[in-house]
Formats: C-alpha cells, structure tokens, sequence
C-alpha cells in the first residue's frame, strides 16, 4: 500500500495526525490510502499529484461525515465523491454509506471506526485520579446540563475543550469551567487515563439554515441520520469513544435516536447508557459508589480496540479488500 498524504484542513493535533501511516507504506503497491481531507478537496494537490492518475486502486477515509450534508452543496458533491475519484471510500457515518450505496447501486463506501495507533497505546493501567470528564464544547443545553452536573461537588472532574471561540452557545460563563484548554492529543490521552468516566454525546446539532442545506440534497429522506431532522439533530461518532475506550475510561454515553456507537461497541459490555440529564446525577453516582464492578466495562472495551480498531487492524483491512 502506497500513503499519500494531505491533513491540511484538520485540527493541529487531532487524532489522525498520529497515525503514522507512513511505516506501512510500499511504493510498489497496487493500492493507494489517501490519508487526509485535502486529498479530495484540495484541486491543486489532485491536479499536480500523479498518485491521482494511477491504475492502482484508491482508497480514501472520510472524516468528516456527515457534517458535509447541512453545508453547502459543492462541499456535499466532494463527500459523495460524485465524480468518483475513490474507489473505496471508509466512513464512521453507517447512514451516509448506506445512503450513497444505496444510491450508486454499488458498495463503493465502506463503514470504519476512525482507529487509533497501537505504538501509541500505553501498557498499563494507571490509578485513577478524577472521576468525570467531559471532552467537547458548549452547543445546546444538553452540553450545559452536562457541564452543571459534574462541576457540583464533590466530583474530581475536567472540562477540556478548544474553548468558547469553537462553541455555538458563548458569553455564558462556561468557559470558566474550562480545566484544559486545546492541551497536545498526548497529555490529553494521560488525563483520560487517569479519569473514571467520560460524558458522551454522539449528536450533531443543527442551525435553521442547515437543516435547510440538508433538505435541498436531492433524496436526503432516505438517509436515516436524517430521520429525526425536525429536532435539528443528526448522528456523528466522535473519537472520543475510541480514545477513551483504548485509554481505560469508561464511556457513559446518551441514549439517542441512533445510538450509533453500538455499530463499535456493546451497550452494558464495553459501555454504558444514560438516557438525559435528569437521570445523569444518579447514573454517576451508581458508576463511582461501586467503580470496581464497572471498571470491568473498560477493560472490555480496551480490548475491543485491540484487537479490532487499531491503525494495523485498518490497513490489513485495506489490503484484504
């Protein structure tokens, strides 16, 4: 598998930017991994690139479904790579695979989880020092009920986040509850080690006008991330499951319309529900008055990411297909 490279357009130090997909990498190969957003939507880099002009099969991964589809409609048609550049698309979106399959009458996109590199995974377990973690910004009130109740005492808890330039939901004073702010991907994964559990959200909310954007798509109804549009919600997977998962914290995740970390991951076994924020304070409490019971979940869940989501696991997936 030949590696062609472009993460221009990706945060400064997100996760995929510690893949190092580079020791993989063969020049004679008759596949190529274009890694990184700007493989297909830099014009420039496509244009003056052989790798584009190959024989050989081109692979990409698509990060960012499905933000693509509330944006406007050039950003949608590179998504959907309506002009077939790829010959395998991956995606955490399952909605969007289907969706365009369906559509292409092929199976051209493929469902992946965004994996984690094994040299990076640490070898043992370390004692836990805080008990709540929430990871993300301020978007709706669900984030702000979230923030309320893991900074009541008597919880240990951090907040990290970009800060409140990143948030829909500003100026309200939540940002003073920010812990860590923008701190290295690294730092990050240690914190999380160190934290009992991780507060997730797995949904995307919408403004008016990108609902709109979502329903100008041309058959956009039968795309089932959009089933629930008139709440102005959609799914997305975040990584947070993966790097909290493969770091030993236990994932409480919020039931939603999707659940779509269930397409990685088992609810009970590799992690926990919770179904809102009225019920979140005694879900908490249940977690951190009998930790050694659910302390078990994350062990499972770390060997799931082992053993199915790792950067190796990925790319011997590439090369099987």
């Amino acid at each position: 598998m030949l590696l062609v490279e472009n993460l221009n357009g990706h945060y400064g130090d997100s996760l995929e930017r510690h893949y190092n997909y580079s020791r993989f990498s063969e020049p004679e190969s008759d596949t190529i991994l274009f890694h990184g957003m700007a493989c297909a939507t830099d014009n420039h880099f496509k244009s003056t690139n052989p790798a584009f002009n190959s024989s050989a099969k081109k692979v990409y991964f698509n990060y960012e479904q499905p933000c693509a589809w509330y944006g406007d409609k050039g950003y949608a048609r590179i998504s959907a790579d309506v002009d077939k550049t790829f010959d395998k698309i991956y995606t955490s979106c399952p909605y969007t695979a289907k969706w365009i399959n369906d559509i292409e009458k092929d199976d051209r996109f493929q469902v992946a989880c965004h994996p984690f590199n094994e040299d990076k995974v640490a070898p043992e377990k370390e004692e836990k020092e805080y008990d709540l973690l929430y990871w993300g910004g301020v978007h709706h009130d669900i984030h702000k009920k979230i923030l309320t109740a893991i900074s009541s005492p008597p919880y240990k808890y951090n907040f990290l986040s970009l800060g409140s330039p990143h948030w829909a939901l500003r100026d309200q004073g939540y940002d003073k509850l920010i812990t860590g702010l923008n701190i290295p991907r690294e730092q990050m994964w240690s914190l999380i080690r160190k934290t009992k559990i991780n507060i997730i959200v797995n949904l995307l909310f919408l403004k008016p006008n990108e609902v709109e954007n979502v329903k100008n798509l041309d058959n956009w109804e039968a795309n089932e991330a959009f089933s629930d549009l008139g709440s102005a919600i959609i799914p997305q997977l975040k990584t947070r499951a993966i790097e909290s998962a493969v770091n030993r914290c236990l994932m409480l995740v919020r039931r939603d319309p999707w659940n779509v970390i269930e397409h990685w991951f088992e609810p009970d076994v590799d992690f926990i529900y919770y179904n809102d924020e009225k019920e979140l304070s005694n879900k908490i409490n249940e977690v951190l008055s009998d930790w050694d019971s659910y302390s078990e979940i994350t062990d499972n869940a770390f060997q799931k990411v082992i053993n199915n989501y790792t950067t190796e696991k990925f790319i011997n997936r590439i090369k099987s297909n």
